[in-house]
């Protein structure tokens, strides 16, 4: 009886460390892959990360008094019929602030059927054998960009080492001498919670030396405590305040929403998130105003 538990201890050992084995075997082929092919995705020369599409469109200022935005994941508009939603949720918005967006043709032809809108694209990475493969922000508008800057992430995402992005945008305001600076950020993920705070501080000193109304929002990534309190805290310390909702059907992860619309000097009259098919996030709406 002691031999058979003993044979079958030993049985067990060899299954375990076998299956240990073709762990390391396959992190490690896993590691080699994206050592071997490190040209696979490439980040694009500064020059080369901004791209505007619709140059002539848009009015010169926005209506201060009535502001409506949408906040989407569009999730590079890979889901039938995603188009179908995108024309719904855009026909009534001054602002889109959308992440996971793409150059190719099944999501730049959505914005270029709508020549009211400006759209600026920050390109984060793309894949040089691929055309129109580049992915990124966009942040589009009724009116004219005043300036327009972005910031890509000093630190990379494991494995594939590609960055994040952040993209402010300012607009001129009817009647107000002050300008509206929208920011747009997807959040890095899968690294410490020291990283993501290196990219929201940066993202910060940009809002903090703003003297006028803010929107900041987008796909934080915010998917642990550690990350929803570092959010809080840097941008609460702008005076900044983010908006909750009754029916909060954001996207989570173990219970923590993923996206956020952050506001400064600027009043909430309606919000909501609602609910699609269209993508893996759901898209926020908000109507702001100055007055």
């Amino acid at each position: 009886m002691i031999t058979m538990q003993k044979k079958l201890t030993a049985k067990k050992k060899s299954i375990i460390l076998l299956s240990s084995s073709f762990s390391f075997i396959f992190l490690g082929l896993f590691i080699y892959s994206a050592q071997a092919f490190p040209m696979k995705f490439r980040v694009p020369l500064d020059k080369n990360v901004l791209k505007l599409i619709n140059k002539e469109s848009g009015a010169l200022e926005l209506d201060p008094y009535e502001i409506d935005v949408l906040v989407w994941n569009i999730y590079k508009g890979k889901i039938e019929k995603w188009d179908e939603e995108f024309d719904k949720l855009t026909e009534d918005k001054e602002i889109l602030i959308l992440q996971e967006s793409l150059m190719h043709t099944r999501v730049s032809d959505e914005y270029k059927r709508r020549p009211w809108y400006q759209f600026i694209f920050a390109t984060a990475w793309y894949r040089p054998k691929f055309l129109n493969s580049e992915t990124g922000v966009v942040t589009a508008a009724v009116a004219k960009t005043l300036r327009k800057q972005w910031q890509r992430s000093f630190y990379s995402e494991p494995i594939l080492g590609t960055p994040k992005m952040t993209l402010f945008t300012e607009y001129k305001l009817k009647g107000e001498e002050k300008t509206l600076l929208v920011g747009n950020i997807h959040g890095i993920n899968f690294v410490t919670d020291y990283k993501f705070w290196h990219m929201l501080k940066k993202a910060a000193k940009v809002i903090s030396k703003h003297n006028g109304p803010v929107i900041f929002a987008g796909d934080f990534n915010t998917w642990n405590a550690d990350r929803m309190n570092i959010m809080n805290k840097t941008l609460k310390g702008l005076k900044m305040k983010t908006l909750s909702f009754k029916n909060d059907i954001r996207k989570k992860f173990r219970g923590h929403p993923l996206d956020h619309l952050w506001v400064r000097g600027l009043k909430v009259i309606q919000k909501a998130v609602l609910r699609t098919t269209r993508s893996d996030h759901n898209p926020i709406i908000a109507k702001l105003s100055t007055k």
